[in-house]
């Protein structure tokens, strides 16, 4: 719980403009998946990843904020390609 409480401060300390949040699983073939017994119940995992995107996309939403009606410089470089 800790470890869990440091890592939400750090999201909304550091204020990341991108993070690729999950939930932790064991992959084969690692030193965790040798070492270390995923003893957290899926529910606190899913509890824990949900608190972690809340606090990421709370950063998000101010610096949004903070911009709205700014005027930004900006460079076009081409039509983006067809799909």
């Amino acid at each position: 719980d800790a470890d869990h409480a440091d890592t939400v401060r750090l999201l909304e300390d550091v204020d990341y403009d991108m993070a690729f949040l999950f939930a932790y699983s064991s992959r084969d073939r690692t030193p965790a998946a040798r070492r270390l017994v995923d003893d957290v119940p899926e529910a606190v995992k899913k509890k824990r990843l949900a608190a972690l995107i809340d606090a990421f996309r709370a950063g998000r939403a101010r610096r949004a904020a903070a911009r709205v009606g700014a005027t930004e410089l900006i460079l076009v470089e081409g039509a983006p390609p067809r799909r």
